[in-house]
């Protein structure tokens, strides 16, 4: 994992009391912001052993902090979907660059930075940038769904809304995502333990949607 020096390490615990310091646990709002980044965090963990199995080191100490303050950012209400930049901004503050990076590439990160003229890398590279991103993306609310259910709940919830400029940062990061999917996808069915792991999950995932 490429680490910007100095890395400075986050225990579970002292992650979960950062988020709090930024999302307000007395209102219904921040306790659901905080349930999803838990979720976030549970999957990104699954996603990163499964990446161990296959035979690709993935920091899952790291996975799990960074994915708990993926949206950090969203403590500060904006007209414009900046939350992913203040949350990078507020982690670089504290000290933690490294999480601060995959706050700022998680979400439609690299399609609003194109459209407010925000310089800076917003793609994931590191396999730990990558599972955190993919999982925030099956993850809405604090339920799991597939990458293409989660596209299609957003778009309408920005069609309703009224935020037609998210709808089209939403479709232009549909393909980028579903690639990085696919990436992370053919890198687990290498290996047989995960092959039938990923179709017992499928298997789960179909059977809950039907109830």
């Amino acid at each position: 994992m490429a680490m910007y020096p100095p890395y400075i390490p986050l225990t579970f615990s002292q992650a979960e009391s950062l988020l709090r310091e930024y999302l307000d646990v007395k209102t219904e709002e921040g306790r659901s912001k905080i349930r999803h980044s838990y979720a976030v965090s549970t999957l990104a963990i699954d996603f990163g052993f499964r990446c161990i199995l296959s035979g690709v080191p993935c920091d899952l100490a790291f996975v799990a902090t960074s994915a708990l303050l993926h949206d950090l950012g969203r403590y500060k209400k904006t007209k414009k979907d900046m939350h992913m930049f203040i949350g990078e901004e507020r982690l670089k503050e504290r000290g933690y660059p490294n999480h601060a990076r995959v706050a700022g590439v998680h979400g439609l990160a690299k399609e609003a930075a194109e459209t407010y003229g925000i310089s800076g890398e917003y793609e994931p590279k590191t396999i730990e940038e990558k599972v955190v991103v993919l999982a925030d993306f099956c993850i809405i609310g604090d339920g799991v769904m597939t990458v293409d259910e989660r596209f299609e709940c957003l778009r309408n919830s920005f069609l309703g809304r009224g935020l037609y400029q998210r709808v089209e940062h939403l479709e232009k990061a549909w393909l980028r995502i579903k690639d990085l999917g696919k990436e992370l996808m053919e890198l687990w069915v290498k290996n047989t333990y995960l092959r039938t792991y990923v179709d017992d999950v499928r298997r789960f995932a179909e059977s809950q949607n039907k109830n």
